[in-house]
């Protein structure tokens, strides 16, 4: 049975603050007679923050618009046990947020408005030559923790303030058809997996200020069995993204039949950022995850600097979120690349790379892949020699030209090649791969 947030109260003419009474109470309501459909019909609603119950489903009509409101106030504080800050527990804010819900559901062909944009909102860069930036509080767009069984499908996520979505350990999601474009502020990634289990995403079109897709690890949960496949990903930083936060394991992880580009938006959140994402895909381990079983395939790629960035750091313990926890470095292993097709548009390298005093990257396979690469390269611009690689975070060219005109590899182990080539559009004096 369909409950309309209009028979509740919420109104296109209401103040954020009465929607979220009026749209919370009724899905509270649904949620105790045992569940059903909570929709938003045509119209623009402005609401605060939102929980969605077990058994819920929300529904955005056609036409439909949650949009977020712009003051912080009207967003609960949730406080959720968590090692990875100080104090051992986490802040979560969100336009739609659960907790230990199970059977729930978002769908559309509506629209869900974080008004990201809003000044209370804004991020910048401090004009102090220290690099920092101003980040106030800001609401995520879509937060699930510790779910069971979510289904997200086919509405339009615009303009969150933070993260377009959080998904953190949770198991059984199927996520298709959605449409997430998110270029409103600071740190807006399209799709966040973190700690989660028995994931499909397929037939998303995501296009992001900051990562696209990414996998992340902020606590000890390991992710597994994530398929992503059928979907249009662009970025101005790393495409697909796996482990920027890396404390938990990877396994089994299966990424297939995507088109993998630069963002279409014309906006810049960060002036600084380069119109080209950095990386079509990176893979990295800088706090002690182990990742094993990862393969990319018939996948193409235009336009992005370097096709990828994979490398296993030495864990940074010296940040406050481990206190009291004693990190051993990871390890990457059983990396497969195969039918992939590539446009780079920069002259620094991919590269494959361990520190010293981690784990060489083991067993890595390319099968019938074909980059194209600019070429041409200022002599001066690249070194023969790279510094020896030590600390916990890197760039996909370490700060200079790599000595290798397609991929740098440094610390690698079972290296397997068939049908990998590299394809100069202008001369090129470096070679395809350089192996340390």
């Amino acid at each position: 049975m369909s409950h309309c947030i209009r028979t509740a109260g919420a109104s296109v003419e209401a103040d954020a603050r009465s929607n979220r009474s009026a749209i919370q109470g009724l899905i509270d309501r649904v949620a105790a007679a045992g569940g059903g459909v909570v929709s938003v019909p045509a119209g623009t609603f402005s609401t605060g923050g939102l929980t969605l119950r077990s058994g819920i489903t929300l529904r955005l009509e056609a036409g439909a618009v949650l949009l977020g409101s712009d003051n912080f106030a009207d967003y609960d504080e949730h406080f959720i046990e968590h090692f990875s800050t100080p104090g051992g527990k986490r802040r979560y804010t969100a336009l739609i947020f659960a907790h230990k819900a199970e059977d729930i559901a978002i769908e559309g062909p509506g629209t869900i408005d974080g008004n990201g944009g809003a000044a209370a909102y804004r991020c910048y860069s401090l004009e102090d030559g220290s690099g920092a930036w101003h980040k106030p509080s800001r609401p995520w767009g879509i937060r699930l923790w510790q779910c069971q069984r979510v289904r997200l499908d086919g509405y339009q996520l615009r303009s969150s303030a933070e993260w377009g979505h959080h998904l953190c350990d949770c198991d059984h999601l199927d996520i298709r058809n959605l449409s997430i474009f998110n270029h409103a502020n600071a740190n807006n990634d399209g799709l966040d997996v973190d700690g989660c289990r028995d994931v499909e995403i397929q037939h998303c079109d995501i296009d992001a200020d900051d990562d696209a897709f990414c996998i992340k690890s902020t606590g000890f949960r390991a992710n597994r069995r994530i398929h992503l496949h059928h979907c249009r990903l662009a970025s101005r930083c790393r495409v697909i993204n796996i482990g920027s936060e890396s404390s938990g394991d990877y396994e089994d992880i299966l990424i297939e039949h995507c088109d993998i580009r630069p963002s279409k938006a014309r906006h810049k959140v960060d002036a600084n950022r380069n119109d080209d994402a950095s990386a079509a895909i990176s893979i990295c381990t800088r706090e002690g995850s182990h990742m094993r079983g990862i393969t990319l395939r018939d996948c193409r790629i235009d336009g992005v600097q370097a096709a990828f960035f994979i490398h296993s750091a030495l864990p940074k313990a010296n940040l406050a979120k481990y206190a009291g926890h004693d990190l051993q470095p990871g390890s990457i292993q059983d990396l497969n690349f195969a039918r992939l097709t590539g446009i780079c548009s920069s002259t620094c390298a991919s590269s494959i790379t361990a520190a010293e005093g981690v784990a060489p990257i083991h067993e890595l396979s390319f099968e019938d892949c074909w980059f194209s690469l600019p070429g041409s390269p200022d002599p001066d611009s690249w070194q023969d020699q790279v510094p020896a690689m030590t600390g916990g975070w890197e760039t996909h060219s370490f700060g200079q030209q790599l000595p290798a005109c397609g991929c740098y590899l440094r610390r690698v182990t079972g290296l397997r090649l068939h049908n990998l080539v590299w394809h100069r559009r202008s001369p090129d004096p470096r070679p395809d791969m350089l192996i340390e």
